[in-house]
């Protein structure tokens, strides 16, 4: 095994960088073994994430983008503090070394177009730079049919604002999603999250608040299949005074389905005045499904409004006999009780198509 030394007169994301690829999957590796990499990553294998990056064949055509103009660039000129990186996600700084390249998209005024982004095979890492006072919608479509590591850095401007609806589908191969957001002060970001488990699809959304009087929010509807299985990982992480994250997250499994969330909220020493929210609920509807549910709170300052929460329960059997009763089929109330269920997290923008996709057939 190869060993690294790295001067203390050397950056030391430039140091890794420029590793071998053994040298820095051993790095890496050595990262990952620590505790607390160990519990983020307990109910996914992190090795088979870090396989994407190594097996993926990227192709600029994997990404479309409509009504915004996208450019190549070298990693080491986008700007991205790769040791920043490694600390909250050392396979995204393996993926950023490994690919070299990312795709760049600068929103500069108020768009009244939504900007729509459509991922297909392994795509480039994309980075959107919101500037200040600017706003838009953006529009994405995780259409990776094979194996596919999808990484955004989204760096939001004072007073800007993003709607930012995401709908992820297909249920074959492995996926590993990891959207990271910075917002400024006064900044406001709202996700719209749409998910169906695959084989193995894990998503990662990491919120900074490093601007007072900013706000993000994630409304995240999910339903996982027979067999299939989704890691829902969210921080949110309030680093100055009175900011405010809201977390609404309903998952619903079906028979040997598993769904797993953890949500954490951190709120530093010195950021008072803070409020946030988590509510998580999830819906077992079949035998053998496995739910892991894992809401925490990590609170360094007494001048803060926080709550959280989260419920497991299994189809109402009294609901069910109601309507089996009154002639309806057991799929479609199957699905009605679905529908119910997820009403309130399936919003958003692309809230219609998100609709026909999770809920079952009646």
């Amino acid at each position: 095994m190869a060993k690294v030394k790295m001067s203390q007169n050397i950056d030391r994301s430039e140091s890794f960088m420029s590793l071998s690829d053994e040298e820095a999957m051993e790095n890496t590796s050595q990262i990952l073994a620590s505790a607390q990499q160990v519990e983020r990553w307990k109910y996914t294998k992190s090795s088979d994430i870090l396989e994407l990056l190594l097996d993926g064949e990227v192709k600029q055509e994997n990404t479309i983008i409509t009504n915004a103009e996208c450019a190549s660039i070298r990693v080491g000129d986008s700007g991205l503090k790769i040791e920043e990186i490694r600390r909250e996600s050392p396979i995204a700084a393996f993926g950023l070394r490994k690919l070299e390249k990312i795709n760049k998209i600068q929103i500069n005024s108020n768009l009244e177009k939504p900007v729509t982004l459509t991922q297909r095979g392994q795509p480039l890492p994309l980075l959107i730079e919101i500037n200040d006072n600017a706003s838009c919608q953006l529009h994405e479509f995780v259409d990776c049919e094979d194996n596919a590591a999808v990484m955004t850095w989204i760096k939001m401007g004072k007073n800007s604002s993003l709607i930012h609806a995401r709908n992820s589908f297909q249920e074959t191969g492995k996926h590993w999603q990891v959207t990271f957001n910075e917002l400024e002060s006064a900044a406001s970001y709202t996700m719209h999250n749409h998910v169906k488990g695959s084989e193995t699809k894990r998503q990662d959304i990491l919120i900074n608040l490093t601007g007072s009087d900013s706000n993000a929010k994630v409304i995240s509807a999910g339903t996982v299949n027979k067999d299939k299985k989704l890691d829902l990982q969210i921080i949110c992480d309030h680093s100055t005074p009175r900011t405010t994250s809201h977390q609404r997250i309903d998952h619903v499994a079906f028979e040997n389905g598993s769904t797993t969330f953890n949500g954490r909220i951190h709120i530093l020493e010195h950021a008072s005045g803070c409020n946030a929210q988590l509510k998580n609920r999830s819906l077992a509807m079949g035998s053998e499904t496995t739910i892991n549910a894992k809401p925490e709170l990590e609170i360094y300052n007494d001048d803060v409004q926080c709550s959280h929460g989260s419920t497991i329960g299994q189809i109402d059997e009294t609901q069910l006999f109601y309507m089996r009763s009154r002639g309806i089929e057991q799929k479609e109330a199957h699905a009605i009780l679905c529908e119910g269920f997820l009403r309130e997290t399936i919003s958003g923008p692309l809230s219609e198509s998100a609709t026909s996709n999770l809920i079952p057939e009646r």
